[in-house]
């Protein structure tokens, strides 16, 4: 088979193969996922068709770990829609891209996800990826409830995207997880713009090791007093 086949045309192979009868790839991707040790790696075709299978399941998974998968970074973008029919996912140090963020807000857009538990960390998605990922945040059908976002590289610029999430009469998200960006004062200031809001729903803000000063912190803990998110800095 064609390496670069597209996701769809990978899907319709799938297809083709199992009205022929020939389950190989089936049962290949099937011994994959009961193996405790993942070490094989996955091609790009065998990613579109094990996508395929777990969205196609009825069955809802408690947790997927994306970061246990070996493959290409097209073959992760691949596996990214099987999140669709998970309620807990994990990305964590997967080299997620720009791109991948757009992949990501489309899951979350999805009126079929499943999908409230989030984490991002140690991903370099910087604050163009954070902004892609707000398009998926702001949807109507998203039902996130957890995003980690621990070391992605983010800077002031993310917080007034972020802050317009938290700010959405649509936003489910209670916990947020900040840690080891670089918001700086201006940025969380920024972000407490949708703290405030009374559409707010998040109630565990953290938000240590991002250079805040400590007269910042101090006007922290009195938003802290008087809001009901608890504030970790």
């Amino acid at each position: 088979m064609n390496t670069d086949a597209s996701p769809d045309r990978c899907i319709n192979i799938f297809h083709c193969l199992m009205e022929m009868k020939d389950q190989s790839v089936y049962q290949h991707i099937q011994t994959y996922l009961k193996s405790e040790n993942k070490t094989e790696k996955l091609s790009e075709i065998q990613c579109s068709a094990l996508a395929y299978m777990l969205q196609m399941s009825e069955e809802v998974l408690d947790e997927l770990d994306l970061s246990e998968y070996k493959t290409s970074l097209e073959g992760l973008r691949r596996l990214i829609p099987a999140l669709r029919n998970c309620i807990k996912a994990k990305l964590v140090s997967c080299g997620l891209t720009e791109r991948c963020c757009e992949d990501l807000a489309s899951v979350l857009s999805s009126n079929s996800s499943s999908l409230t538990h989030l984490d991002l960390s140690w991903n370099d998605l910087q604050d163009a990826g954070i902004k892609r990922l707000c398009v998926g945040l702001m949807s109507t059908h998203c039902r996130l409830k957890e995003l980690r976002l621990w070391q992605c590289g983010l800077a002031e610029r993310c917080c007034e995207d972020l802050a317009s999430v938290l700010s959405s009469n649509t936003s489910s998200l209670t916990h947020l997880d900040l840690e080891g960006n670089d918001l700086q004062d201006a940025g969380v200031k920024r972000l407490c713009v949708g703290l405030m809001s009374t559409h707010c729903r998040l109630k565990e803000l953290r938000l240590r090791d991002n250079n805040l000063t400590k007269e910042f912190k101090k006007e922290l803990s009195v938003l802290n007093s008087n809001t009901s998110c608890k504030i970790h800095t």
